[in-house]
């Protein structure tokens, strides 16, 4: 019944249907502290997973679950609209990073750099000194003299590559 109701709340404070999914339902038995034969009662919890694209929006939406009795909110996220323009701009940054590197190393060797033999987008981020980055600034404005109860900051977008090239 409150999954329905929060559901209800959520369209009405403008949230559109396809960024609310209910998840998966968990039943937890407890025990008592003396030793029984069973469970002496059990907890039913069912997530309902909702994405605000307005920011704003979210403080009113998690102040209206509480008041309807939604007692656990976790695993929040902020994330970008636009990832895949700024992983893009990441993959070319970490790519420029390479080819400076290897230009670098290459004439300290008495070598240059030749064609590209190989590139390869490696799926674990590597430390922040190998790799390129690109960062989506994420601005809120909040109204009144109150400041947001939210702040997106920064969200890191970030890519590394691996690339081979030949020596000359």
């Amino acid at each position: 019944q409150k999954i329905g109701q929060a559901i209800a709340m959520l369209e009405a404070k403008g949230i559109d249907k396809r960024h609310i999914q209910t998840d998966f339902v968990r039943i937890e038995p407890r025990f008592e502290k003396t030793f029984g034969v069973g469970p002496a009662s059990y907890v039913v919890r069912r997530d309902i997973v909702v994405t605000v694209v307005d920011l704003k929006k979210l403080e009113t939406v998690i102040g209206e679950a509480v008041k309807l009795g939604i007692n656990s909110a976790s695993q929040f996220s902020l994330q970008t609209s636009d990832l895949r323009k700024h992983r893009d701009a990441a993959r070319l940054q970490a790519a420029q990073a390479a080819k400076e590197k290897a230009d670098l190393l290459a004439r300290a060797l008495g070598a240059s750099v030749g064609p590209v033999l190989t590139i390869q987008e490696n799926g674990v981020p590597m430390p922040a000194s190998a790799r390129g980055l690109a960062v989506q600034n994420v601005s809120v404005e909040a109204g009144g003299d109150a400041p947001p109860a939210f702040s997106a900051g920064e969200i890191s977008v970030r890519a590394s590559v691996t690339v081979t090239f030949a020596l000359q």
